[in-house]
């Protein structure tokens, strides 16, 4: 015997003005002609039917009733229908819900009545993750968010867990700028041990925004327990650490890393960077000198070792300016060895402008070296590179500025 609940449904439109005026209906027979049309293909029509079905008290509530309701509004629900049928996802959840409350555990439900829910939830995700692309698209994040939800809501009437949802929901909701939302779903993947990278590198990154430097790290070490095979792990978990400037995380995680990928450039970058930023000039010249030698051709390496000489010459440069005038003898020491120290950057940020010869700070650089070096020749050629490359910028503006006022003019 059919179990016989009463459930009223929170989203429940009342008959359209077209349905009344159709020749009347006998008792019970809206339902049927309901699954006609639906069967015909004329979704809003079967909407407006089902409606009057629903308002029939000779309808029968069971199973076959909200299954049917629910198929028609999983295809109302469509990004086809949006305008028409706004909430026709949230009739169809409901109704799909409704239906499964009468899972009794026979066969009968099992074997017929099931498989054909499992379907429509089915199509129920697909267009909800279809409307919350476009959402997302136009740049509404958090409305894209939603639907992401309903989805991931759709899957779990099913006692499934759509992860897929949940981290576009939470990709959605940071978007959006809604920085809670993002890290509460964030977090449910998370403690999955989600398989995507990206995700524990975002929640680090969220953690950091909120002041939670500690949480953030953690979630950096998770992201290596669970990728322990991904160098690029090794190396966010590094920059991000180094960013916080937790410089004996980056020692740690260096340490691993070094082990596992005995050439790897970049992360002797970071861990140079971490050296120098914790006072360390010795063995972040040995970390610079590491990267260089294993890639000896890439602008960041020339860069970053280049910019480390800079520094470095610029401190001894600095503190010998600074000796009282009766330390002649050794100001003179201390500037031969600032003149030393930048003769090492200089090639590399050579190589660094040759690779990105449009990189006005290594211009700027090189100029600052050779005119502290006493060689005015070079000092003066990249002083007429940076000018050129202003006269350059302010060329294009006028152009930019230009063509503006003419359209202007024009309209």
């Amino acid at each position: 015997m059919k179990r016989i609940i009463t459930i009223v449904l929170s989203i429940v439109f009342i008959g359209s003005i077209a349905a009344q005026k159709q020749k009347p209906l006998k008792p019970g027979q809206a339902i049927k002609e309901a699954q006609k049309i639906y069967s015909s293909k004329k979704i809003p029509a079967a909407v407006e039917m089902m409606r009057v079905a629903m308002f029939d008290p000779k309808t029968p509530f069971e199973s076959s009733t909200y299954l049917l309701q629910a198929q028609i509004y999983v295809s109302a629900s469509s990004a086809l229908f949006a305008k028409k049928f706004p909430k026709a996802e949230d009739t169809a959840f409901i109704a799909l819900q409704a239906a499964l409350k009468f899972d009794d555990g026979s066969d009968l439900f099992k074997v017929l009545t099931y498989p054909k829910i499992e379907q429509e939830v089915a199509k129920l995700s697909g267009a909800l993750y279809e409307k919350g692309s476009i959402a997302f698209g136009e740049g509404n994040f958090n409305g894209a968010a939603d639907f992401y939800e309903k989805a991931y809501n759709a899957a779990m009437l099913l006692n499934q867990i759509d992860t897929g949802a949940l981290f576009n929901l939470a990709l959605s909701a940071e978007r959006g700028e809604d920085d809670a939302r993002a890290i509460k779903n964030y977090e449910i993947l998370a403690g999955m041990k989600y398989q995507n990278l990206i995700l524990y590198q975002r929640l680090a990154l969220l953690y950091e925004k909120i002041g939670k430097k500690d949480e953030a790290s953690s979630m950096l070490d998770l992201s290596i327990e669970v990728f322990p095979e991904d160098s690029t792990a090794y190396l966010n978990a590094a920059n991000q650490n180094l960013n916080m400037d937790k410089y004996e995380k980056v020692f740690a995680i260096a340490k691993v890393a070094q082990e596992k990928y005995p050439v790897f450039p970049v992360l002797y970058i970071v861990l140079g960077a971490a050296y120098q930023n914790s006072g360390d000039m010795d063995n972040a010249e040995i970390a610079y000198r590491k990267a260089y030698e294993q890639d000896s051709e890439d602008y960041l390496t020339n860069f970053r070792i280049g910019a480390f000489y800079l520094n470095k010459g610029n401190i001894v440069k600095t503190a010998a300016e600074n000796l009282p005038l009766s330390e002649g003898a050794k100001y003179q020491a201390e500037k031969a060895r600032a003149q030393e120290i930048f003769a090492k950057a200089i090639p590399h940020l050579e190589k660094a402008l040759e690779l990105s010869p449009d990189d006005v700070n290594v211009v700027r650089a090189l100029r600052d070296i050779y005119n502290f070096t006493g060689d005015s020749a070079k000092a003066t050629e990249y002083t007429g590179r940076i000018n050129g490359a202003f006269c350059r910028h302010a060329y294009s503006s006028k152009k930019g500025n230009d063509a503006r006022t003419a359209k202007r003019d024009k309209s």
